[in-house]
């Protein structure tokens, strides 16, 4: 598989890293699901999705309307199965806790 092929993403875990993987993503026009078990977590990397968007657009790195598009292309979700199910990549960006990354593998 070439990486122009990957058109559906799953990010597990929305961290600042998570986030901004997913960020990365969409940008270059995946489908990307977002996951975290915790609502609060999930709520919070969306939010420093959104402020890494405005940012770029600030900067003139991305025009407001490509930064709309893909933030589009993100869904938040809190079930691992389903956030999970068809994906042609998984990223692991879980908080570096060795326990927590083995229970999730």
């Amino acid at each position: 598989m070439r990486a122009e092929d990957i058109s559906e993403v799953a990010v597990i875990g929305a961290g600042t890293m998570g986030a901004g993987i997913a960020g990365e993503f969409a940008r270059a026009g995946c489908r990307v699901r977002l996951m975290d078990l915790s609502e609060d977590v999930l709520a919070r990397g969306m939010a420093t999705l959104d402020s890494a968007q405005k940012a770029l657009v600030g900067a003139k790195l991305i025009t407001a309307s490509r930064a709309k598009t893909a933030r589009k292309r993100v869904t938040p979700m809190t079930c691992l199965e389903t956030s999970c199910d068809g994906v042609q990549l998984l990223v692991e960006a879980v908080s570096e806790d060795m326990a927590l990354k083995k229970k999730l593998f």
